[in-house]
């Protein structure tokens, strides 16, 4: 417990540091970086209500005997050890069980049976990523029914009886990606965006880049929305296909973590240096590509915070019958764009969540 109530005083602390760099981020041209390298605290945002009360009775259980389970969508994305990382080091610093996997084709059906194994093994609080939400809302409600309460990570399923959810406001972390590729490529020019897979979150944010680039910097236009990247050759012609018809494209900006990587490998094939490269994720050829200069920015969706945040969360609400240090509904992460100079402030979290691999 002493070691629990050190984390609070801790949480406390950057919840102000997170809240302070959230609200600057909406008036500044491009958003700011932390203060510090301590993983963001979600910022408290209102709750969006759901189709029926969270607010499910839970019962007690001694920490000793707790058991939570944490599913991170994939056992084969580098990302997802990330995810991993902050779920076990959530549950090493509290003594607790913590069990995590995902499906290995990364598919909503193959993970909602894996939700569904983990209630039929009893587990007392279940952390989840909602690919689809309609879709992954009734496991999570099947689970309220038998008293396992569930929050949501990543992405959220609003409708459903799920208690909380930590992770990032795609639609605000884009509007701050749009104003900063405006700014790197001096409020004009051409650009081009990229989408791994027509779901309706990717889809969502283009349209809300699209849409924030033409009320801040009306001098840029959209020349190409490529669609579809998960194919790498796919991925390469088509970027091919867009640069051939607008080699004087200055500007890129990714809503899947592989298009900016892809980008620097048809760009520099064809000897065009585009003067912004902006693309999701801190993964290991991202973080190297932005060490070397090659990408310039790389939106943080809080990967490395979100699983421990969910654990943390289902923690106080298992234990405590409440949450205490975070509330229900939506706790958003700050919108964070990484640089080449801020990048440092991740080093450790990175070099932990890379150590799962070997």
């Amino acid at each position: 417990m002493k070691k629990y109530q050190k984390f609070l005083s801790i949480l406390l602390a950057v919840v102000m540091v997170a809240a302070i760099f959230a609200g600057c981020a909406g008036q500044n041209d491009a958003p700011a970086a932390p203060a510090e390298a301590t993983p963001q605290a979600p910022a408290q945002e209102p709750a969006q209500a759901p189709a029926e009360d969270p607010d499910d009775d839970v019962q007690l259980i001694d920490p000793a005997d707790l058991r939570i389970f944490v599913e991170h969508f994939s056992n084969s994305v580098e990302v997802a050890l990330q995810w991993r990382y902050g779920a076990m080091r959530a549950g090493e610093e509290l003594g607790i069980h913590v069990s995590v996997n995902g499906a290995e084709d990364a598919t909503a059906e193959r993970n909602i049976a894996i939700i569904e194994q983990a209630i039929a093994q009893q587990y007392h609080g279940i952390a989840s990523i909602a690919l689809v939400s309609d879709a992954y809302g009734p496991v999570y409600n099947m689970a309220a029914d038998l008293g396992i309460p569930v929050v949501t990570y990543h992405m959220d399923a609003p409708y459903s009886r799920r208690v909380a959810y930590f992770g990032p406001d795609q639609e605000s972390y884009t509007r701050a990606a749009a104003r900063f590729v405006a700014n790197e490529i001096g409020m004009t020019g051409k650009v081009i965006t990229l989408q791994g897979t027509p779901s309706d979150t990717e889809t969502m944010i283009i349209d809300v880049f699209v849409e924030e680039m033409a009320a801040y910097a009306p001098d840029v236009e959209v020349v190409v929305r490529i669609n579809d990247t998960v194919d790498p050759a796919a991925s390469f012609e088509r970027i091919t296909a867009a640069l051939t018809a607008h080699p004087d494209t200055v500007g890129f900006f990714s809503s899947t973590s592989r298009g900016g990587s892809d980008v620097v490998t048809v760009a520099e094939s064809m000897g065009i240096t585009p003067t912004s490269i902006v693309t999701m994720d801190l993964v290991s050829f991202n973080v190297e590509l932005l060490r070397e200069g090659r990408i310039t920015g790389i939106v943080d969706q809080g990967a490395l915070m979100t699983g421990y945040l969910a654990v943390m969360a289902l923690y106080e609400l298992l234990t405590m019958g409440e949450l205490v240090s975070f509330h229900e509904g939506r706790n958003y992460l700050p919108d964070l764009i990484v640089t080449a100079d801020t990048l440092y402030q991740f080093e450790d979290q990175l070099a932990g969540a890379a150590a799962l691999a070997n």
